[in-house]
């Protein structure tokens, strides 16, 4: 998805895009055993990038 400058995301909002940004949306999130304080430093790799 592509947001544009002042569009939020994520539980919360927590992430306000700053500029046009793409996103990804992952199917996981707490009902999956991933706990809220672990999330905002997490990384995910694509294709090893």
């Amino acid at each position: 998805k592509r947001l544009r400058p002042g569009e939020s995301v994520s539980y919360h909002r927590r992430f306000t895009a700053e500029r046009d940004t793409l996103v990804a949306t992952l199917p996981l999130g707490y009902s999956d055993g991933y706990p809220p304080q672990g999330v905002a430093q997490a990384e995910v790799l694509i294709r090893g990038r």
